[in-house]
């Protein structure tokens, strides 16, 4: 970042797309440290490097600009800042939008994870009604995608499973017991087959399922859980 942010200073026609990509990246490393404030301060720099980019050039940069607000919503939202959370993310939806209209194929399957996150920000500030339905429309889109090419998108269905039963979950805990057990089945055969690549997902939809079905008063599926239990305690 420091040699892109030297080079960009001296040439930046050339340079700043790349600076702004070293400063997402950047942010990612920070917020797996923990180090969230950092984390933040590099996300809303890239943010606005390809905000100015994407006002020259939309058809190169948007999709950028999306992605980075997408990033600067879940670091906003790690730090409690809900509002600004939502905002960020709610722009990048109406982008991703407007993009997938043109090209599906490309852009489907990221307008779907930001209405996964604009769902569970909607819910941090008690927007239910709106909660539901973007975390609905991301499974509907999901569940397409997982159709056509499953070992792709089926971990991203089950992710937005897990969004949708989270906003259930007072509410009505027999729906969002039904969607935390879709989210198991969906995953389910990957995770059999690469337990470590996808243990912390599939552990907290076993969670959320069995949580779900004691406030329900039903009796989990043993025959569903069985395997994955034993997969799971193998990995602890």
């Amino acid at each position: 970042m420091a040699i892109r942010e030297r080079l960009a200073k001296q040439n930046p026609d050339a340079f700043e797309p790349e600076l702004a990509s070293s400063l997402n990246n950047l942010g990612a490393v920070c917020s797996a440290l923990g180090r969230r404030e950092e984390a933040l301060g590099a996300a809303e720099r890239a943010a606005a490097i390809y905000e100015r980019l994407a006002k020259q050039n939309p058809d190169a940069f948007e999709p950028n600009l999306a992605a980075s607000l997408n990033n600067l919503g879940a670091f906003y939202s790690g730090l409690g800042r809900r509002e600004e959370a939502v905002g960020a993310a709610e722009r990048a939806v109406a982008i991703r939008e407007r993009l997938a209209k043109q090209n599906p194929d490309a852009f489907e399957a990221g307008f779907a994870g930001s209405l996964n996150n604009l769902g569970a920000f909607y819910s941090a500030l008690g927007r239910r009604e709106e909660a539901l339905g973007a975390a609905e429309r991301a499974v509907a889109i999901h569940e397409l995608l997982a159709n056509q090419n499953p070992d792709a998108f089926e971990p991203d269905l089950a992710r937005s499973l897990e969004t949708l039963g989270s906003i259930w979950r007072q509410e009505s805990p027999s729906r969002a017991m039904n969607a935390f057990k879709r989210g198991v089945e969906t995953l389910r055969r990957l995770f059999l087959g690469d337990p470590r690549t996808f243990a912390r997902l599939m552990a907290a939809l076993v969670r959320d399922y069995m949580q779900a079905c004691e406030s329900s008063g039903e009796k989990p599926d043993a025959h569903l859980l069985a395997p994955i239990v034993q997969a799971l305690e193998k990995l602890s």
